[in-house]
């Protein structure tokens, strides 16, 4: 009875000597495995993370990290902590940020939002309309091409929402499928050859504008056939699907391009819009955002506000 009552007066000691504060610092820094990147994180100086993980070794007397190149590293130790602690640490945050009101009326946010060129173009007049009554910004920015960037600045708080077609595979976040489009084949309006449709070896035989944007190291054309498709002769490489709609109203190549974003500029460009002579996958819109955010108030309003400006934007 004495040995118990011993190990409950040790647990309460630990209890008193412990800041909640030095948990958070501890899993950030596991997280990134950098006191420089959890400074950033965490809008702290590295001395005072550094400070924080000395009195959490201090108080639980135990070696947290060892030194790996430039970097540090948990040890089995500090790894078992994380594992145990993390989850905790995400359930006492989305909890606290479960009870905090979110009066859109009444806030000033600023949200920042990833999405590719056609999302922003579509989204934009819709999100504005819906914020014209509210003090609330909702600024769109283009997503980057690498995945792992993309992810990193989610993970970061750099962003608080991003849109993508590609289903995320990351760790610590959470995803909805809010929307679906096909794709279309668009060439100028007094083509000579396409009139109301195109065929396979016609498709690839003639000459394409190809637009630029990449997902799992695959063309968009790549990542939404459903059998491997032929190589296609490259007449020009565009960045932006607006210029390449520009150089294929300018010229006899062809290009692809979302229905919806086609159908917004067809008019505009001068387009004729075909049918792909091949089956595609539908295109998958996600919306992503970081794990610890999934209850929070103002995460929610955001997603559920772009949840319903897609479906007015994709009809």
């Amino acid at each position: 009875m004495k040995v118990k009552q011993t190990r409950v007066s040790e647990n309460i000691d630990i209890f008193s000597q412990l800041d909640l504060n030095l948990i958070r610092v501890f899993c950030t820094v596991c997280e990134l495995n950098s006191i420089t990147l959890a400074a950033e994180k965490l809008d702290l100086t590295q001395s005072s993370v550094s400070n924080a993980l000395i009195r959490l070794k201090k108080t639980l007397g135990c070696e947290l990290f060892i030194r790996v190149g430039r970097g540090i590293s948990p040890t089995s130790t500090g790894y078992f902590l994380y594992e145990s602690l993390s989850p905790l640490m995400t359930q006492l945050a989305q909890t606290l940020q479960s009870v905090q009101d979110f009066d859109p009326k009444l806030s000033t946010r600023v949200f920042q939002v990833y999405a590719n060129e056609v999302l922003i173009d579509l989204l934009q007049p819709v999100i504005y309309q819906a914020l014209l009554d509210t003090n609330i910004e909702i600024i769109f920015r283009e997503a980057p091409l690498s995945e792992d960037q993309l992810y990193e600045d989610l993970s970061h708080n750099k962003v608080d929402l991003a849109l993508d077609i590609a289903l995320p595979y990351y760790r610590n976040v959470k995803h909805k499928l809010i929307a679906q489009e096909s794709l279309a084949c668009i060439v100028r309006q007094d083509h000579p050859e396409f009139l109301d449709s195109i065929s396979f070896e016609q498709f690839f035989n003639a000459k394409h504008v190809l637009y630029k944007m990449r997902r799992e190291n695959q063309t968009v054309i790549e990542f939404s056939s459903i059998e491997k498709m032929p190589m296609r002769n490259v007449y020009s490489e565009q960045s932006s699907l607006l210029s390449m709609m520009s150089m294929v109203s300018k010229s006899d190549a062809i290009g692809i391009s979302s229905q919806t974003y086609a159908k917004s500029y067809a008019k505009l460009f001068n387009l004729r819009i075909l049918p792909l002579p091949f089956d595609t996958k539908p295109i998958n819109i996600y919306s992503i955002w970081p794990t610890r955010y999934h209850k929070d108030k103002a995460s929610q309003w955001l997603r559920e506000l772009i949840s319903v400006s897609m479906a007015e934007s994709f009809g």
